[in-house]
């Protein structure tokens, strides 16, 4: 997968090109509803970048900590990030 192919991209793109909710959820070791809220927030949490970004490389998407935050400007672009 190339850089192009990243950007733009929104959290909830991201999800579902790793897998989706379940399979992203299972291949990081988080529970499936936090990585749904991720989803539905379209936000991931800072403290889980480092582990999102070596998932993706393992599935050989060459993510980095800046499509990461180019992916949260481009879900706020899309829709309101919600905190619910």
């Amino acid at each position: 997968m190339t850089d192009a192919i990243l950007d733009p991209l929104t959290i909830p793109d991201l999800i579902d090109r790793l897998g989706g909710t379940s399979a992203l959820a299972r291949k990081g070791g988080w529970p499936v509803p936090t990585v749904n809220a991720w989803k539905h927030r379209r936000t991931v949490p800072l403290e889980n970048w480092d582990r999102l970004i070596d998932v993706a490389k393992q599935d050989g998407v060459p993510l980095t900590a800046e499509h990461l935050l180019a992916a949260h400007r481009e879900s706020r672009k899309e829709g309101d990030v919600t905190t619910e």
